[in-house]
């Protein structure tokens, strides 16, 4: 009989041990708490933005993403896990940001108050449009390299060369060029106020000079006369 109470005292302290990581475990994970689904439409999730991240608002956790699904026109759908007893201090038309602490960092899901929030809180269902994503320093590393793939070494190497070829050895009057250009601004800076002025009292346009017509005056005819000429201007018509 004794033989069986050692191993099953270890049994019993094994299953004990492994109840309580798993209520830690879901414990941590919020899997005994409720929440609140929410779902959110971004442009895109970001490239360290992974389930379970946190919803933040004025830095106070207000949930954590449940998951993370991909659109066929390119969006991502952010299903969050919002906690209840936050949902009526979150207004319904609150703006939402994917932000990172740093551009390493991973993403979470900013509730950002609008200037006018509205009096309905947020409910369960609700679908929040993404307004900005923080730019990662992956992406601009991206951006940089199709960059660079698309210019032509060999154009970009002449390009350099031709400009070192100027300015090689000009460099004193590069900078007295320079020095002179500052100089002069620096005479002129004081007079442009007094410029601005004289130029708002000058008239807009200026009056148009009327166009002179042509004119004609004739002069008594006779009735013997049998051929006239008609002109304009300082040409008269006169009976031959």
């Amino acid at each position: 009989m004794r033989s069986y109470v050692r191993p099953l005292a270890g049994l019993a302290t094994v299953v004990v041990v492994a109840g309580i990581a798993a209520v830690a475990v879901g414990l941590f994970q919020g899997s005994f708490t409720d929440s609140v689904p929410v779902t959110v439409v971004s442009p895109r999730a970001g490239l360290v933005m992974n389930p379970d991240a946190k919803v933040k608002m004025r830095g106070v956790e207000v949930g954590k993403v449940a998951s993370i699904e991909s659109r066929p026109d390119g969006k991502a759908v952010l299903h969050l896990a919002m906690q209840p007893s936050q949902l009526h201090l979150i207004p319904s038309n609150v703006l939402v940001d994917i932000a990172s602490t740093t551009v390493f960092g991973a993403k979470f899901v900013e509730l950002v108050p609008p200037d006018n929030p509205s009096s309905q809180p947020l409910r369960a269902g609700d679908v929040l449009e993404g307004q900005h994503v923080t730019v990662e320093i992956n992406t601009v590393f991206q951006q940089l390299t199709s960059l660079l793939n698309s210019i032509d070494p060999a154009k970009l190497n002449e390009t350099l060369g031709a400009i070192a070829s100027a300015v090689n050895g000009r460099g004193h009057e590069i900078g007295r060029m320079l020095s002179d250009l500052d100089h002069f601004l620096a005479t002129q800076d004081p007079s442009l106020p007094r410029f601005a002025t004289t130029s708002r009292r000058c008239p807009r346009s200026a009056t148009p000079m009327p166009t002179p017509r042509k004119t004609w005056s004739p002069r008594p005819t006779t009735p013997s006369g049998s051929a006239r000429r008609l002109s304009t201007s300082n040409e008269t018509w006169t009976p031959s």
